[in-house]
């Protein structure tokens, strides 16, 4: 792909996505990041970007400060007319870039999730209406897996699943950890099997799919983990609506914070 990157921001998942682009074969002389922190009001006194146009444009920066650098940056020579401008910004929604850079300019939002740092991520995405015939999904499939939406809407609901999902799973492992302690494990051997555990289920979550049959599989009538899995369904208060309820509340921040 001969086309020129610039990353603007360039904090942890910035880092992470420009690390996918090399292993995606991405040369890195095509590749300029920038940190706006640093950065001349306008834009024109950074050597390596001096002259040069790029045909993507990733915004990796904080959304706090977002605005005062969307300004500097609609009012440099970087872009062009056929520039894709990608945003990882939570929170800030299409029409928040197309203020700054114009309604006709071809602007992508993506979610991407923690796991892209180890190259395992997934992003979820919607483009406005100035991309044609899917042409940023080459530039999308640079960050790894990835699914489009068709309404923008939708990227709290990705938000709340694949976003924070890792999060969840972080604290399911800590539980783990803390209840094999409990029964009469050290603390390492707690978190070797616990750790691996989750690592292997989730390998055969990937080649199988079918989750049903994986649980039918592990879980005879009868058996111990029948009897762990009859407490995470309890009906007074199952894994199954305490999950639910913990997704909705994501859910319902992230509309907050686009508001």
């Amino acid at each position: 792909m001969n086309k020129n990157f610039l990353f603007l921001g360039f904090g942890k998942m910035g880092g992470a996505i420009f690390h996918n682009f090399l292993q995606k074969n991405i040369k890195k002389e095509n590749i300029a990041t920038i940190d706006p922190s640093n950065s001349s009001a306008d834009f024109k006194d950074i050597s390596e970007i001096k002259n040069r146009k790029f045909d993507v444009v990733i915004f990796a920066i904080k959304p706090q400060n977002s605005e005062e650098i969307l300004q500097k940056f609609a009012k440099s020579n970087l872009f062009h007319e056929n520039t894709i401008f990608i945003s990882i910004l939570a929170g800030k929604n299409i029409s928040f870039f197309e203020k700054f850079l114009g309604n006709d300019k071809k602007i992508v939002r993506v979610m991407p999730n923690l796991p892209i740092l180890i190259n395992e991520g997934i992003s979820g995405y919607f483009s406005n209406k100035n991309l044609k015939n899917n042409e940023e999904k080459v530039i999308i499939d640079l960050f790894g897996q990835n699914i489009k939406v068709e309404k923008e809407d939708l990227i709290h609901q990705i938000t709340a699943i694949s976003g924070s999902g890792p999060a969840y799973l972080f604290l399911f492992a800590k539980n783990m950890v803390e209840a094999a302690v409990e029964i009469g494990l050290n603390q390492d051997q707690a978190q070797k099997l616990a750790i691996q555990t989750i690592f292997g289920a989730s390998k055969m979550l990937l080649e199988e799919q079918n989750i049903e049959q994986l649980i039918d599989n592990v879980a005879s009538k009868g058996g111990t983990t029948r009897a762990a899995l009859d407490v995470f369904n309890d009906e007074e208060n199952s894994l199954s609506q305490l999950t639910q309820k913990a997704v909705k509340s994501a859910l319902k921040r992230s509309i907050e914070l686009s508001n």
